[in-house]
């Protein structure tokens, strides 16, 4: 299958699943967000937050909740990182650079989800549980809730009140995504994925194994060299005797013109590895 063909299949698939769900999903937003009735958690966290859930707000005041929100999340997430190596679960990790944590910090808030890091080798689980998951879903629902005071501002011509942006919140994540989280998650512990809160693992690696990657390869034992074969190979133009694909369409490709065996290819070493 080419790459094209893959593209559309993928896009295809993507129209077909909104195709799909968006009028279901589309119509229980619009009773989560219209509806009168509060649930029980819900007047929990109101209280607990100060919150009036009967009440609306104008759009100045819907503003300024959005950003108050927005900026305290920012700050507590890049706080977050910086202490790491203090927090339980850190597994030993020092804390995020001061760069890379704001960056990851207005990332997560702004809903871009930017990981410019490797994240089992920079941040702990709590971290990762407390703050980037945390952020997962309330910039989400962030992100909906202005959606929706702005769907309300086109639609309510007598009055200028917006909705509730705390209330839009709250709801959004109990009733919205939290549900489809959870249906998430059953989904991969059925296909067998792995969630703990273990360490890292050093992973025995391949020792004296053959493979067939380009022929047959072995990863020596006393130093873990991938031994393989080694292929000289020309640019030339693609189509032609022994270049049947062009790469990055570039219309050029390779063509082997000689091969040098494993054992031809593999070097003296000295190292003498030990597993811990």
């Amino acid at each position: 299958m080419s790459d094209t063909t893959a593209g559309l299949l993928q896009l295809a698939a993507l129209l077909a699943a909104l195709a799909a769900c968006y009028r279901p999903l589309g119509d229980y937003l619009a009773r989560v967000v219209g509806s009168n009735r509060q649930l029980r958690a819900e007047r929990a966290v109101y209280r607990l937050i100060g919150v009036d859930g009967d009440a609306e707000q104008s759009w100045p005041a819907y503003l300024r909740a959005v950003l108050a929100f927005s900026a305290i999340s920012v700050l507590f997430l890049y706080a977050l990182q910086r202490v790491q190596q203090h927090l339980w679960l850190s597994l030993g990790l020092p804390a995020v650079p001061p760069g890379q944590a704001w960056n990851t910090a207005v990332s997560f808030v702004t809903n871009t989800n930017w990981q410019s890091y490797s994240g089992e080798t920079t941040m702990g689980h709590l971290v990762q549980m407390a703050g980037l998951a945390v952020q997962n879903f309330v910039s989400a629902a962030v992100g909906l809730a202005v959606a929706i005071a702005l769907v309300r501002g086109f639609t309510r011509s007598q009055t200028d009140l917006l909705g509730n942006f705390w209330v839009d919140l709250i709801r959004l994540c109990l009733r919205v995504l939290l549900p489809i989280s959870v249906l998430a998650a059953l989904v991969l512990i059925a296909a067998g994925a792995v969630q703990n809160l273990d360490g890292l693992h050093t992973v025995t690696t391949l020792a004296g194994q053959h493979q067939g990657i380009t022929g047959e390869v072995e990863m020596r034992a006393d130093n873990h060299q991938l031994v393989q074969p080694l292929f000289i190979s020309s640019f030339v133009k693609a189509g032609g005797k022994g270049v049947k694909y062009d790469v990055e369409r570039t219309g050029m490709g390779f063509k082997t013109e000689g091969r040098v065996e494993a054992k031809d290819t593999a070097l003296p070493t000295t190292c003498k590895m030990e597993r811990p």
